[in-house]
């Protein structure tokens, strides 16, 4: 694939922010007991089931926050990939200098380090699992303590539609930044070629 096409497809990357924050409007703050009141089945749950989902809640909050990293990490791709079609016009140009200080801060710097990335990219993806069974670990335990009509009710609002788009929207952003790094090697290679 041409960095062309990689590059329309890092613009048409869907913001991640605005589905988990669509999520949490239609599945977090439903739960919450301070803000249900549009669900009133909820507030009578028995205290230990109530209890019980609250711990629960706080277990996937907590992952919910590292997901939250997500967005920053799309916005860094979008920089890496401008530094690489950077690299390659100077590669093009035959400006070895500034291609080596290009190839440096792709793999040096705190900011764009390729492989500081990659790792973020497979921490999201641990993240993301770990809150996917939780998330389905507190929606089976609401299908059990709730009547039939109140787990339909809350089952049909929107919110695994947008956990969903979020889970494929960070995959998507696995599959560039191991094109982005295909794209960088290949580049780097041709710019140490020319330098010497």
């Amino acid at each position: 694939m041409d960095l062309r096409a990689l590059r329309q497809e890092v613009q048409n990357l869907p913001e991640i922010n605005d589905h988990l924050e669509t999520f949490q409007q239609h599945w977090l703050k439903p739960l919450r007991a301070n803000s249900n009141n549009h669900l009133p089945f909820l507030q009578h749950l028995p205290p230990d089931v109530k209890k019980e989902l609250k711990l629960k809640l706080e277990l996937f909050q907590e992952h919910f926050h590292r997901l939250q990293k997500a967005q920053s990490l799309q916005e860094r791709i979008r920089f890496s990939l401008r530094q690489i079609i950077e690299l390659k016009l100077t590669t093009l140009n035959g400006d070895a200098a500034k291609g080596q200080m290009i190839v440096n801060n792709l793999l040096h710097d705190d900011f764009m380090n390729l492989q500081k990335m990659i790792a973020e990219v497979r921490n999201l993806e641990d993240d993301i699992q770990k809150a996917e069974k939780v998330y389905d670990d507190i929606n089976s335990f609401l299908q059990k303590n709730l009547l039939l009509e109140e787990s339909v009710g809350l089952m049909g609002l929107p919110h695994k539609k947008h956990f969903h788009s979020f889970v494929a929207a960070a995959q998507q952003q696995k599959t560039l930044v191991r094109r982005l790094g295909n794209h960088f090697v290949e580049l780097a290679k041709e710019t140490q070629r020319k330098k010497k």
